[in-house]
Protein backbone atom coordinates (compact mmCIF):
# COMPACT_ATOMS: atom_id res chain seq x y z
CA UNK A 1 0.00 0.00 0.00
CA UNK A 2 2.92 2.37 0.68
CA UNK A 3 4.20 2.11 -2.90
CA UNK A 4 0.69 2.75 -4.25
CA UNK A 5 0.33 5.79 -1.98
CA UNK A 6 3.63 7.11 -3.36
CA UNK A 7 2.06 6.91 -6.84
CA UNK A 8 -0.96 8.81 -5.52
CA UNK A 9 1.31 11.56 -4.14
CA UNK A 10 2.97 11.88 -7.55
CA UNK A 11 -0.44 12.08 -9.17
CA UNK A 12 -1.55 14.77 -6.69
CA UNK A 13 1.28 17.32 -7.04
CA UNK A 14 1.76 19.44 -10.18
CA UNK A 15 4.65 17.77 -12.04
CA UNK A 16 6.89 20.85 -12.67
CA UNK A 17 7.58 21.05 -8.93
CA UNK A 18 9.09 17.55 -8.96
CA UNK A 19 12.87 17.15 -9.04
CA UNK A 20 14.56 14.33 -10.89
CA UNK A 21 16.09 11.47 -8.92
CA UNK A 22 18.77 9.45 -10.66
CA UNK A 23 19.82 6.01 -9.50
CA UNK A 24 20.55 5.66 -5.80
CA UNK A 25 21.24 9.34 -5.13
CA UNK A 26 19.14 12.34 -4.13
CA UNK A 27 20.88 15.67 -4.76
CA UNK A 28 19.49 18.85 -3.20
CA UNK A 29 20.92 22.17 -4.39
CA UNK A 30 20.75 25.85 -3.49
CA UNK A 31 20.89 28.07 -6.58
CA UNK A 32 21.43 31.50 -4.99
CA UNK A 33 24.75 32.98 -6.23
CA UNK A 34 25.95 33.92 -2.74
CA UNK A 35 25.03 30.57 -1.12
CA UNK A 36 27.81 28.66 0.63
CA UNK A 37 25.56 25.67 1.31
CA UNK A 38 25.38 24.73 -2.35
CA UNK A 39 24.54 21.05 -2.35
CA UNK A 40 23.89 17.94 -0.28
CA UNK A 41 23.80 14.36 -1.56
CA UNK A 42 21.90 11.48 0.01
CA UNK A 43 22.53 7.83 -0.77
CA UNK A 44 19.25 5.90 -0.79
CA UNK A 45 17.87 2.40 -1.17
CA UNK A 46 14.10 3.04 -1.33
CA UNK A 47 11.85 4.85 -3.80
CA UNK A 48 11.66 8.63 -3.50
CA UNK A 49 9.71 11.63 -4.75
CA UNK A 50 11.46 14.99 -4.34
CA UNK A 51 9.71 18.36 -4.63
CA UNK A 52 10.91 21.96 -4.55
CA UNK A 53 8.21 24.62 -4.18
CA UNK A 54 10.27 27.80 -3.77
CA UNK A 55 11.03 28.17 -7.45
CA UNK A 56 9.39 29.63 -10.53
CA UNK A 57 7.65 27.21 -12.91
CA UNK A 58 5.24 27.41 -15.85
CA UNK A 59 1.64 26.23 -15.79
CA UNK A 60 -0.15 24.21 -18.48
CA UNK A 61 -0.76 27.44 -20.42
CA UNK A 62 2.97 28.27 -20.32
CA UNK A 63 2.34 31.14 -17.88
CA UNK A 64 4.94 31.77 -15.19
CA UNK A 65 4.06 30.85 -11.60
CA UNK A 66 6.33 32.42 -9.01
CA UNK A 67 4.34 31.40 -5.93
CA UNK A 68 2.43 28.11 -5.49
CA UNK A 69 0.37 29.37 -2.53
CA UNK A 70 -1.37 32.24 -4.29
CA UNK A 71 -4.35 32.15 -1.93
CA UNK A 72 -2.13 33.48 0.88
CA UNK A 73 -1.45 37.19 1.32
CA UNK A 74 2.01 38.44 0.38
CA UNK A 75 2.93 39.02 4.00
CA UNK A 76 5.91 37.60 5.85
CA UNK A 77 6.00 34.89 7.13
CA UNK A 78 2.79 33.56 5.50
CA UNK A 79 4.59 32.30 2.41
CA UNK A 80 7.60 30.91 4.23
CA UNK A 81 8.42 27.41 3.01
CA UNK A 82 11.14 24.78 3.27
CA UNK A 83 13.51 24.15 0.37
CA UNK A 84 12.55 20.54 -0.34
CA UNK A 85 9.99 17.88 0.54
CA UNK A 86 10.97 14.24 0.09
CA UNK A 87 8.50 11.36 0.22
CA UNK A 88 10.61 8.24 0.74
CA UNK A 89 9.82 4.55 1.26
CA UNK A 90 12.06 2.64 3.63
CA UNK A 91 11.82 -0.80 5.17
CA UNK A 92 13.32 -1.38 8.60
CA UNK A 93 13.86 -4.74 10.28
CA UNK A 94 11.59 -3.84 13.19
CA UNK A 95 8.92 -1.59 11.76
CA UNK A 96 8.42 -2.93 8.24
CA UNK A 97 7.81 -0.62 5.29
CA UNK A 98 6.93 2.99 6.08
CA UNK A 99 6.57 6.27 4.22
CA UNK A 100 9.06 8.85 5.47
CA UNK A 101 8.18 12.48 4.93
CA UNK A 102 11.44 14.44 4.99
CA UNK A 103 11.26 18.21 5.39
CA UNK A 104 14.60 19.60 4.21
CA UNK A 105 16.09 23.07 4.37
CA UNK A 106 19.51 24.36 3.27
CA UNK A 107 21.02 27.31 5.13
CA UNK A 108 24.31 29.02 4.27
CA UNK A 109 24.75 31.20 7.36
CA UNK A 110 23.33 30.82 10.86
CA UNK A 111 19.84 29.55 11.56
CA UNK A 112 17.92 32.51 10.07
CA UNK A 113 14.27 31.55 9.72
CA UNK A 114 15.04 27.82 9.70
CA UNK A 115 12.45 27.09 12.40
CA UNK A 116 9.61 28.76 10.51
CA UNK A 117 10.57 27.20 7.18
CA UNK A 118 10.65 23.69 8.64
CA UNK A 119 7.41 24.27 10.53
CA UNK A 120 5.61 25.44 7.38
CA UNK A 121 7.10 22.46 5.54
CA UNK A 122 5.46 20.11 8.04
CA UNK A 123 2.07 21.77 7.46
CA UNK A 124 2.40 21.67 3.65
CA UNK A 125 3.58 18.05 3.66
CA UNK A 126 0.67 16.99 5.85
CA UNK A 127 -1.83 18.74 3.56
CA UNK A 128 -0.37 17.10 0.43
CA UNK A 129 -0.22 13.68 2.03
CA UNK A 130 -3.79 13.88 3.33
CA UNK A 131 -5.01 15.04 -0.09
CA UNK A 132 -3.28 12.10 -1.79
CA UNK A 133 -4.70 9.75 0.84
CA UNK A 134 -8.22 11.16 0.33
CA UNK A 135 -8.05 10.34 -3.39
CA UNK A 136 -5.96 7.20 -3.04
CA UNK A 137 -8.84 4.74 -2.71
CA UNK A 138 -10.57 6.14 -5.78
CA UNK A 139 -7.39 5.70 -7.82
CA UNK A 140 -6.33 2.33 -6.38
CA UNK A 141 -9.57 0.90 -5.05
CA UNK A 142 -8.82 -2.61 -6.22
CA UNK A 143 -5.62 -2.72 -4.15
CA UNK A 144 -6.46 -0.51 -1.19
CA UNK A 145 -6.83 -2.03 2.23
CA UNK A 146 -10.41 -1.34 3.32
CA UNK A 147 -9.24 -1.06 6.91
CA UNK A 148 -7.85 2.46 6.37
CA UNK A 149 -10.47 3.95 4.05
CA UNK A 150 -11.23 7.47 5.28
CA UNK A 151 -9.10 7.08 8.41
CA UNK A 152 -5.91 9.04 7.74
CA UNK A 153 -4.96 9.38 11.41
CA UNK A 154 -4.84 5.61 11.90
CA UNK A 155 -2.87 5.11 8.69
CA UNK A 156 -0.48 7.94 9.61
CA UNK A 157 0.19 6.52 13.06
CA UNK A 158 1.04 3.11 11.64
CA UNK A 159 2.86 3.86 8.41
CA UNK A 160 4.08 7.49 8.21
CA UNK A 161 7.11 9.07 9.89
CA UNK A 162 7.93 12.79 9.67
CA UNK A 163 11.58 13.90 9.90
CA UNK A 164 13.19 17.32 9.59
CA UNK A 165 16.64 17.67 8.02
CA UNK A 166 18.42 21.00 8.55
CA UNK A 167 21.44 21.32 6.27
CA UNK A 168 24.11 23.92 7.02
CA UNK A 169 27.39 25.15 5.57
CA UNK A 170 28.43 25.32 9.23
CA UNK A 171 26.21 24.00 11.99
CA UNK A 172 25.45 26.91 14.33
CA UNK A 173 26.50 26.64 17.97
CA UNK A 174 23.86 27.40 20.58
CA UNK A 175 24.87 30.21 22.91
CA UNK A 176 23.72 30.98 26.43
CA UNK A 177 21.23 28.81 28.27
CA UNK A 178 20.05 25.91 26.15
CA UNK A 179 16.30 25.75 25.79
CA UNK A 180 14.53 22.39 26.05
CA UNK A 181 14.11 20.80 22.65
CA UNK A 182 10.67 21.02 21.09
CA UNK A 183 8.99 17.92 19.65
CA UNK A 184 9.89 19.29 16.22
CA UNK A 185 13.58 19.58 17.13
CA UNK A 186 13.66 16.08 18.62
CA UNK A 187 12.87 14.56 15.21
CA UNK A 188 15.43 16.77 13.43
CA UNK A 189 18.83 16.01 12.00
CA UNK A 190 21.45 18.74 11.58
CA UNK A 191 23.79 17.92 8.69
CA UNK A 192 26.68 19.54 6.87
CA UNK A 193 26.32 20.23 3.16
CA UNK A 194 28.82 19.51 0.39
CA UNK A 195 29.31 15.91 1.51
CA UNK A 196 27.41 12.64 0.96
CA UNK A 197 25.09 11.21 3.61
CA UNK A 198 23.46 7.79 3.88
CA UNK A 199 19.77 8.60 4.15
CA UNK A 200 18.76 5.25 5.62
CA UNK A 201 21.05 5.73 8.63
CA UNK A 202 19.15 8.86 9.66
CA UNK A 203 15.84 7.03 9.53
CA UNK A 204 16.75 4.27 11.96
Amino acid sequence: MIQELLKSIEKTIFAPYQCSVKGKKIVLTEDKPDATCKQVTFQKTGNALVYKFDREIKDIDNQRIKEPLLFLNETSPLRSKCDYLIFYTHTSKKGGEKLYVLICNLKSAGKGNMEDQLYSGNILADFLLQTAFRCHHAWHSSHAEKKYMGDFSQFKNEFVVYKEIAIYAKIPVEKGNLKPKSKSQEKRRNLLCNKPHNLDIYLS
